[in-house]
């Protein structure tokens, strides 16, 4: 199979590219963010649960990990490739963050016989660096990420909890924010999860149930708009482009979201738990609904008891001016 793997790479003119991981699920966010932007020129292999034998004849102490097997013309014959593998050592390269992968990459590209035709494109992998995704987790990261100085658009991807990213979306959003058009006003993207910060979430009119789904903000004027599409790479971009050309409409808001540093995500009662305690539960809240109902049917009819009250005496006032008037033309 990983001969298979690289003569279909030598077809389609991309670097192999091999991700070792433990679990296709829990791909990091940076790498995640590389395929994206570099799918242009890696041809993307992933291993799960690599085998021991593997890991020690390539050289890889840990997982997850990188391997390019970079392709060179046999110096005897120049009709036949030869692979050689390349392991991204985090010792030597640095933590697997987006910007140290990229120049991993772009550095065993150069070196591949496909480095001559790809150096060119050296300008539109920079050029994509503003598809990087960013985790927001508290209101420190996202000051840093969308500031309220910045003067371009942060997309902002709301998802649930337990959701795992859709790749296809994330895919959707990097090509639009690569468009000319959103290249120009500039695009930050931004994951932040919803559920978990609902109190951002409520900033822009949302709830849980809405999610996942997209929002724009414009930091600098504290403006947004709620996407409302379906989650197609054409309604996304056409999307973005409205944000950036002025046709989409956006809303104000009073004051800047706040991403909350703590999780708030309301448990649910277990219906295996203690019956009792959600007997009780629940009657405190039956018990505070109907002091409640209580309080504001008091209000009302104290209100309206002040209104009929201050009819009468506006009755009796005009009856009083009547009789006056009266008087004064009998005395006439």
């Amino acid at each position: 199979e990983l001969d298979e793997f690289m003569k279909s790479s030598l077809d389609v003119q991309k670097l192999p590219t091999l991700l070792l991981v433990d679990d296709s699920k829990n791909i990091p966010l940076s790498i995640r963010n590389v395929i994206l932007t570099m799918n242009k020129n890696i041809n993307l292999g992933i291993i799960i649960k690599p085998s021991k034998n593997f890991i020690q004849n390539i050289g890889i102490y840990n997982v997850p990990s990188i391997v390019t097997m970079i392709p060179r013309f046999d110096s005897n014959d120049q009709t036949r490739v030869a692979f050689q593998p390349a392991v991204y050592d985090p010792n030597f390269h640095g933590s697997l963050k987006y910007s140290n992968i990229v120049k991993f990459l772009k550095s065993t590209l150069r070196d591949s016989i496909f480095g001559k035709e790809e150096s060119t494109e050296d300008e539109a992998i920079q050029s994509s660096d503003d598809s990087i995704v960013h985790e927001v987790t508290n209101n420190s990261t996202w000051f840093n990420s969308c500031p309220s100085t910045y003067r371009g658009l942060c997309v902002i991807y709301l998802t649930n909890t337990n959701d795992h990213y859709d790749q296809n979306i994330l895919l959707s959003i990097t090509k639009a924010s690569s468009d000319n058009l959103a290249r120009s006003g500039t695009v930050k993207l931004i994951h932040i999860d919803g559920q978990c910060k609902l109190g951002f979430t409520e900033s822009f009119g949302l709830q849980t149930f809405s999610l996942p789904i997209i929002v724009s903000y414009f930091p600098f004027k504290n403006r947004f708009a709620v996407f409302k599409g379906s989650m197609s790479e054409s309604s996304i971009r056409n999307f973005v482009n409205s944000l950036l050309t002025g046709v989409e409409t956006t809303i104000s808001l009073s004051n800047r979201p706040v991403v909350e540093d703590n999780c708030v995500i309301y448990e649910e009662i277990s219906a295996e738990g203690d019956s009792e305690d959600a007997n009780d539960f629940l009657a405190e809240i039956l018990a505070e609904e109907k002091a409640k109902q209580q309080e504001l049917k008091k209000a009302v009819e104290e209100e309206k008891k002040r209104l009929d009250e201050q009819k009468k005496q506006e009755n009796e006032n005009k009856k009083s001016k009547n009789k006056k008037k009266k008087k004064s033309k009998s005395k006439k």
